[in-house]
């Protein structure tokens, strides 16, 4: 198995009283690997050790719509990513328009920090004709904002008392999620250099195929947010050319779902 022996003796004897890592995100790679992403580094020494981020006991994958659990057969380290491991299926996913769900547990990191909730992550399957797309990890956009406590902190609003207040909480990350959606890369000028945005623009119609990319694309923008956990994107394209965008979300600090709809009325170019 690809990554055996790397590093080891790596994340044994580490830091005592660590607060723990999670499973940030996850995406497909090909039609039978996909690439999970920690919120730190996990140990990834050997397939048989507890704890070990190479022992494929330690996960569950199953596809969303069927119920089927699907084995793994291999892993390994991502290149130039000390926080993701990419994991080799025994088959091809079952469909690319069907959801997935991969399940963590027992899971010990680089520092011996637990793995702590949330533990999952729900990603599309890839067709083999489909390419790979690259994930950039998650950046925090400095000027909106950052979190105080157990709340997000957003933009200036009007409050009950006629002053001015911070909007935070699930209403603000809405909003994000759908500026993330709307935006068009380097429309934001102190974000040009983080790739922040997905970018819709009125170019021409997509076929069923572009839908599938955009979908996944979509996904991964919204992924992004540091305060979302896991994403699914839905999209229907109605005969009057509107792109109707269903999001549903998983707020990290709570487990609250988000969902919301968004009109597009526009054609769309990937």
């Amino acid at each position: 198995m690809s990554g055996f022996g790397v590093g080891w003796g790596g994340g044994w004897g580490g830091a005592e009283g660590a607060e723990g890592f999670w499973v940030l995100t996850a995406y497909s790679t090909s039609s039978n690997s996909f690439v999970v992403v920690y919120s730190a580094r996990p140990t990834f020494v050997s397939p048989i050790w507890a704890g070990d981020a190479g022992n494929l006991g330690n996960f569950v994958l199953v596809n969303l719509d069927t119920g089927v659990e699907q084995l793994l057969l291999a892993s390994r380290v991502v290149p130039a990513d000390v926080n993701a491991i990419e994991y080799v299926l025994t088959s091809q996913f079952l469909s690319s328009l069907s959801g997935y769900r991969i399940t963590a547990a027992n899971l010990v990191g680089y520092f011996e920090e637990p793995l702590i909730d949330p533990k999952s992550a729900d990603f599309d399957g890839m067709a083999a004709s489909q390419l790979p797309i690259k994930v950039l990890r998650p950046t925090i956009d400095l000027y909106n904002p950052q979190t105080s406590g157990e709340n997000l902190n957003g933009g200036l609003i009007i409050g009950a008392d006629g002053d001015y207040t911070k909007e935070g909480g699930v209403s603000f990350l809405r909003k994000l999620i759908v500026r993330r959606i709307i935006t068009v890369q380097s429309e934001f000028y102190h974000l040009a250099g983080i790739s922040y945005g997905f970018g819709i623009e009125a170019k021409s119609l997509p076929t069923t195929a572009d839908l599938i990319v955009l979908r996944t694309r979509m996904a991964e923008e919204v992924a992004k947010e540091p305060e979302i956990s896991s994403v699914r994107v839905s999209l229907v394209l109605t005969p009057n050319h509107v792109l109707s965008v269903t999001v549903q979300a998983t707020v990290k600090r709570t487990g609250q779902q988000i969902m919301l709809s968004i009109p597009l009325p526009l054609a769309v170019q990937l």
